[in-house]
């Protein structure tokens, strides 16, 4: 194989391991992948993110997250609290096993003084039952209250804009 066959097959390897994250944006309907966010109170907001078969469960929370943490940004707030979160394992609709049936023939060829005379029978019928592996996607759900107010040393709120940049870094 020449040196500028490998590099292609090289490059083609890495384009597919970068684009099997699910892409960080808005989803385009509900339960697709990507962010949505419902206002609930003046400074409340559900943010959900929803993966990919192929994001892990880790993206799927880093990037709610991040949502979370540019709405807060957004809304002219610095800090945000989780008052509620989960992540949940959507399972994929589609069939869990496959079944291939695949028969043969035989053909058996018989002369005599007249002429040959071929017959044709079932050989063989065989059946094969394949799984397919889980797709099952990842969909992280919170609840955020925002604030100005950074709370106490024992507080749970995130600071905003630190939040943005250390999931960012890791993208």
């Amino acid at each position: 194989m020449s040196k500028t066959m490998s590099l292609i097959i090289a490059i083609l390897l890495l384009n597919n391991c970068a684009s099997s994250e699910v892409e960080y944006a808005p989803a385009s309907e509900p339960e697709a992948a990507g962010y949505i966010e419902q206002q609930i109170a003046d400074n409340r907001y559900r943010v959900v993110f929803t993966g990919n078969d192929r994001s892990t469960m880790e993206t799927v929370q880093n990037y709610a997250l991040l949502r979370a943490a540019e709405l807060t940004i957004q809304e002219d707030y610095d800090y945000f609290r989780v008052a509620e979160r989960n992540t949940i394992s959507i399972p994929d609709s589609g069939p869990s096993t496959s079944v291939v049936m695949s028969t043969g023939t035989r053909s058996q060829t018989n002369c005599g003084l007249l002429g040959c005379e071929t017959s044709y029978a079932p050989d063989f019928a065989a059946t094969e039952i394949h799984n397919i592996p889980d797709d099952s996607r990842y969909s992280s759900n919170l609840e955020i209250v925002m604030s100005n107010d950074s709370g106490g040393a024992n507080d749970d709120r995130y600071d905003a804009r630190e939040v943005i940049d250390n999931i960012r870094a890791s993208i």
